[in-house]
């Protein structure tokens, strides 16, 4: 099932589980924008997977790992 945050909560949520954690608000949005993750847009709201922005973030990391 997926889980639709906005950019504030779902950063809320992985600060939760990660106290350490180097993402930002800011680096989630930049994400939103450049569409590098998926999103639906509800007026003005931007409704981000959970999960899609986990394994975004998870590929994007091998990928530099591999280079």
């Amino acid at each position: 099932m997926q889980q639709w945050r906005t950019a504030s909560k779902l950063i809320e949520e992985i600060k939760r589980e990660d106290p350490n954690t180097c993402l930002t608000l800011y680096s989630i949005r930049q994400m939103l924008l450049n569409k590098e993750i998926q999103f639906i847009k509800r007026g003005r709201k931007y409704l981000i997977d959970k999960d899609s922005l986990l394994e975004y973030l998870s590929t994007s990391a091998n990928k530099n790992k591999n280079n």
